[in-house]
């Protein structure tokens, strides 16, 4: 279920989603065609249906699509739409400026992603879902860009909203930040960094799983998927390098993964979510040296389980947006993977600490709340902080990981689909020089 913001009554949401922005006379060109497409024999070419409120009429059959205006993303609201094809997509652009102390500023701009979400209804019981990304706007030789298939699954309902069978391209629902991303979904130009250092979203696995809502307020995932490879961890960026993103991923350690999530009003939402699988098959043939005084260089299977919870909580009603997140990962056996060699005897094993942890709190008040306007205004503050190396073994020389954010920013959000964000975020980790960041940037859904 969705979580929208309330007025006088606690029950009726504020505002509605416009979904499509097309007219009433667009409405009546797109019958006419349809109708002449019949008429000239042309009714059997496949014709993307729209919901019936894109016409903006105010009698649309109000049955089409489930009443929904939470901020936490549009797949739900787009796949309760009740007709065969639906497309979507949402992006954003940062400006990004970075002041080291005693150091120069340096700034940048960047398309960061722009998204393409498809959707299609075989049946009432069968469904696909897809999302396709381009990062950095285009893709070059050592370039940043990337395109990537970020969600692609079937749906197969099994018994109503209790349950259902999901299997493809899917995300490892840990947090709310990885699976519900949608710029104007979270404050804050760029994604907390628990959510980048700890959980690293966008974190997307191939696999095959349950999900449902059994009672109402109370939903569920469960997956199995492609685990992670344990030879692109790293002291600095944690679990991030070891996402294959379902590219020939290695599949011989799978991991298991699952959220629970409690709604028990309008406004309220706990999440309880783990993850737990053996990354070490996924590095491949990997060696260590056997020997004492000379080389002796084996083979050895490694092993290397990654186990991790996430707590998370939002809260948004009456104005008030508020949410947490705590994320905590044990890695095992750091230091024989810090030992891996390949066949030639060369180390290839990263030095990385043994857990990981983070966590955040942030709190908003849209300030607009009770006025008459229809927009949203939301300055907010959030302090996090995240730790790559919270725990490691007496081998571990990756240095200090640890450092604290304290961020103070403003979104305002003219209509729900569009936002327009800034920040500042004074960085202080507790190895280093202390930065400052301002951040502008712009994001839509729909």
């Amino acid at each position: 279920m969705d979580i929208c913001h309330t007025a006088n009554a606690e029950s009726e949401c504020r505002h509605q989603y416009p979904r499509w922005g097309v007219t009433k006379a667009t409405s009546i060109l797109l019958s006419a065609l349809v109708a002449a497409g019949a008429a000239f024999g042309t009714a059997s070419a496949q014709v993307i249906d729209m919901p019936a409120d894109a016409v903006g009429s105010s009698d649309a059959p109000s049955e089409t699509v489930e009443e929904s205006t939470g901020l936490w993303g549009m797949e739900e609201e787009r796949r309760a739409i009740e007709r065969r094809t639906v497309i979507g997509g949402y992006g954003e652009v940062h400006y990004n400026t970075v002041i080291p102390e005693g150091g120069d500023a340096e700034s940048t701009i960047d398309v960061h992603r722009l998204v393409v979400f498809l959707s299609q209804r075989f049946t009432d019981r069968l469904s696909f879902y897809g999302e396709l990304e381009v990062e950095h706007t285009f893709v070059s030789s050592g370039g940043p860009g990337e395109v990537a298939v970020e969600q692609a699954f079937i749906d197969y309902n099994v018994a109503g909203d209790a349950l259902g069978i999901r299997a493809g391209v899917v995300l490892v629902p840990m947090g709310f930040i990885n699976t519900w991303h949608e710029p104007p979904t979270f404050n804050g130009v760029e994604r907390p960094m628990v959510d980048n250092r700890i959980i690293p979203t966008t974190w997307r696995e191939g696999g095959i799983g349950i999900f449902g809502e059994p009672v109402e307020g109370l939903s569920y995932e469960l997956y199995a998927i492609s685990g992670l490879d344990p030879l692109g961890f790293s002291a600095g960026s944690g679990l991030r390098g070891g996402r294959q993103h379902v590219a020939k991923a290695v599949t011989t350690g799978v991991a298991v993964t699952g959220r629970l999530e409690y709604e028990p009003t309008l406004g309220v939402s706990v999440g309880l979510a783990g993850y737990f699988g053996n990354s070490g098959p996924n590095a491949g043939d990997t060696y260590r040296d056997e020997g004492d005084s000379t080389p002796d260089i084996q083979p050895f299977k490694l092993r290397v389980p990654v186990a991790g919870v996430a707590l998370d909580a939002r809260l948004r009603r009456s104005g008030i947006e508020a949410r947490g997140l705590l994320a905590y990962f044990s890695i095992g056996n750091t230091d024989d993977l810090r030992d891996t060699l390949n066949a030639a005897g060369e180390s290839i094993g990263p030095d990385i600490g043994s857990s990981l942890f983070g966590a955040y709190l942030e709190l908003g008040y849209d300030v607009f709340h009770t006025t008459e306007i229809d927009h949203e205004l939301v300055p907010f503050v959030r302090y996090e902080f995240y730790d790559t190396a919270f725990t490691s073994s007496d081998a571990y020389e990756g240095g200090e990981r640890g450092s604290s954010d304290y961020v103070f920013g403003l979104s305002w959000r003219p209509i729900r689909q569009v936002v327009f964000k800034s920040n500042v975020t004074l960085r202080r980790p507790n190895e280093g020089a202390n930065e400052t960041l301002i951040d502008l940037g712009v994001g839509w859904m729909f």
